[in-house]
């Protein structure tokens, strides 16, 4: 089944991401990758290895991986967290990926 889901709840967004549901629940329209390919951008920008970023966000760089992979969606705190290490911010990365997501 498809629904159209307009962000923020209850207000008419500019951009409408389409989100599918299944049998066990909403399906993440993030989940393909897009975040985790922003970020692998952002840390190889930075010129910093996953261990780097891992150890500067105190997250274990199997994680980062797992994440630059699309395996893992990393929590906001972890996400913030991750952003920090690299200096840089989250809202123009998260901003990217709903464009890419919802265009």
């Amino acid at each position: 089944m498809k629904l159209r889901h307009t962000s923020p709840v209850g207000q008419r967004a500019k951009t409408e991401c389409e989100v599918y549901f299944t049998d066990s629940g909403p399906v993440n329209p993030y989940g393909d990758g897009v975040l985790g390919t922003e970020l692998r951008n952002a840390r190889l920008k930075a010129g910093m290895t996953q261990e780097a970023v891992a150890i500067k966000a105190r997250l274990t760089r199997e994680f980062i991986s797992q994440v630059e992979r699309g395996v893992s969606s990393p929590s906001v705190d972890n996400l913030l967290r991750i952003c920090r290490a690299m200096k840089v911010q989250a809202g123009p990365i998260i901003s990217r990926v709903q464009k890419r997501n919802c265009s």
